[in-house]
């Protein structure tokens, strides 16, 4: 018996839980959250087959993924501030633009600084 991905089966397990305490047919249910109906069936039939204790179907058997491959699309936090600049150019043509809260002596440090490059 093929094995699975435990994070894998207890997101499909959530999702077929779901629907069927959502009184959605499952084509509404797919629709709704954007799954291919083809893919909620395979998984359900993984699931049915494991709970049970039958082997599992061929044709319900996932394809093998490489370990690099991660799961689902990873997603990196941003946070957008809106930030009053204020913009400085230096006489060599060299344009900063620094927060208008920035602390004008750490700002003259950096003026000094890049001026001497």
């Amino acid at each position: 018996m093929p094995s699975y991905d435990p994070l894998r089966l207890a997101h499909w397990r959530a999702l077929i839980d779901e629907q069927a305490r959502s009184g959605l047919t499952i084509k509404a249910f797919c629709l709704q959250r954007q799954l291919p109906k083809s893919k909620f069936y395979h998984w359900k039939a993984i699931l049915l087959a494991l709970d049970s204790g039958t082997p599992v179907p061929r044709q319900a058997a996932p394809k093998p993924r490489s370990s690099d491959t991660p799961l689902s699309p990873v997603f990196v936090p941003v946070r957008v501030v809106p930030d009053t600049l204020v913009e400085v150019v230096l006489p060599s043509g060299l344009t900063l633009r620094l927060p208008l809260a920035s602390d004008v002596e750490q700002l003259a440090r950096l003026v000094k600084a890049v001026a001497a490059c």
